[in-house]
Formats: structure tokens, C-alpha cells, sequence
């Protein structure tokens, strides 16, 4: 900063005292600055010990996670909520992965919904296996165990982010 001598003015910097006023950019008012909306994104998978894994990737981010235990409860709570991205198991009690994605596709047709993106989360990257998740209607798959950053990198390129809102 360059301070005028003999002068009660607050100090400016150097480049400002060059550039008319009229060509400075003005400072932003962080009332109109924008603020992401929390991607809502629902996990289901029958074992608490990956439930909590994922919980712990995603703490500290704008995710907003929900959690299923297994397929049915997972149809149950898409049915009644919105979310941006489903995180879904494949083998589960009462209701398996490939069974829940079904059920959910066939509601979003008869709802006249877009397909939420499912990823199927699955121990096995068998071409069989893969081509099963896309015959039942899942988005894409990752294969567990799920690292950290594949995790982090999927939510961005598979949910469907909600678009940034202006503060009031």
C-alpha cells in the first residue's frame, strides 16, 4: 500500500490511485453473492459399518445424507423425499439393489419424473455384474471398497446439483 504523506485519507493501494474510479471493479456484496444449495443424496446399504464410512467421507461437505438400511426402506423414503443422487447396495435383506432401482424406476415413469442417478455399490466389477446394474436401471456403479476421492469425484459428475440460489 502506498500511504500519502500529511494526508488523513486512508491508505490505497498503489494500482487503485492509477485506475479512474470509473474502471474499478466495484467490491461484492456478499448479499448477492450466491450460495450453493446442499445436494441431497441417499445412501442405502445393510451394513452400518459402510453407512458410517460414508458418513465420514462426506462430513464437512455440502452433502446432505440420508441413510437406508436396505431396499424397501430406500423405496419408501425416495417416494416421500427428493434427493440429487442415490448411493445403492446391491445385496440386501427384504429388498435387494437391483430390486429397489427397479421399483424406483417404475415410479419415476409413472410419476412422470427424470431419472434420479442411481450408482450401484457392489463388491464385484464383473462384466455380468455391471451389465446386470444397467439392465436394472442404476446410472453407474462403483466397487466397493469405495476410496474417498472416487467417492468424492462421482457425487459431482453423477447427481443432479441443484442450482445456486441468491441469497435474500
Amino acid at each position: 500500500m502506498h500511504k500519502v504523506p500529511f494526508s488523513d485519507k486512508e491508505p490505497q493501494p498503489v494500482d487503485a490511485l492509477k485506475t479512474p474510479a470509473a474502471a474499478r471493479k466495484p467490491v461484492p456484496n456478499h448479499f448477492e453473492a450466491s450460495t450453493p444449495t446442499l445436494v441431497a443424496i441417499l445412501l442405502v446399504d445393510d451394513m452400518e459399518d459402510n453407512r458410517l464410512l460414508i458418513t465420514l467421507f462426506l462430513k464437512g461437505t455440502t452433502y446432505r445424507l440420508d441413510t437406508a438400511e436396505n431396499g424397501a426402506i430406500a423405496v419408501d423414503k425416495f417416494q416421500s423425499g427428493t434427493y440429487d443422487l442415490v448411493l445403492m447396495d446391491i445385496q440386501m435383506p427384504v429388498m435387494d439393489g437391483y430390486q429397489a432401482t427397479l421399483t424406483i424406476r417404475a415410479w419415476e415413469r409413472e410419476q412422470g419424473r427424470f431419472p434420479t442417478p442411481i450408482i450401484a455399490l457392489t463388491a464385484s466389477a464383473l462384466t455380468e455384474d455391471v451389465e446386470k446394474c444397467q439392465a436394472a436401471g442404476f446410472t453407474s456403479h462403483l466397487t466397493k471398497p469405495i476410496k474417498k476421492t472416487t467417492l468424492l469425484e462421482a457425487i459431482p459428475r453423477y447427481a443432479v446439483i441443484p442450482p445456486l440460489e441468491k441469497a435474500i
